[in-house]
C-alpha cells in the first residue's frame, strides 16, 4: 500500500486513468492518493483515526508513505527536529492500525 499526498502529478495520474482507493472521507481523498494490492482491506484500516492523523500532518508529509509487511516508511524532505517528533507520532499512528 501507498499513501502519498495528492500534488500535482497524483491528481494528473488520476486523469488518465490511475488508480486510487476512496475512503469516502472528503478531506482525506481530496489530500491523499491511495495504492493497493488490497483495496478493500486497506479501505478498512484507514480508519478515523488513522485519516485524520494524515490529514492533520499533511503540511509536513510532503512526501510518501509506504506501509508493507506492518512496516511504516516516509520518505520526504528535511525537517526540524521538533516537527520530526511530530511526524513520528503521526506515522506511529499510522503503523499502529496495521500492526495486526
Amino acid at each position: 500500500m501507498q499513501i502519498a499526498e495528492e500534488g500535482l502529478f497524483a491528481k494528473l495520474s488520476k486523469l488518465v486513468g490511475a488508480t486510487d482507493i476512496e475512503t469516502g472521507d472528503p478531506k482525506f481523498d481530496k489530500r491523499f492518493m491511495v495504492k493497493s494490492a488490497h483495496p478493500a482491506a486497506t479501505k478498512a484500516r484507514l480508519g478515523p483515526t488513522v485519516r485524520d492523523s494524515l490529514v492533520r500532518l499533511e503540511a509536513a508529509l510532503r512526501g510518501q508513505i509506504t506501509v508493507e509487511n506492518s512496516e511504516v516508511r516516509w520518505k520526504g524532505g528535511s525537517a526540524s527536529h521538533e516537527r520530526a517528533i511530530e511526524i513520528l507520532k503521526h506515522l506511529a499512528v499510522t503503523a499502529r492500525s496495521f500492526s495486526d
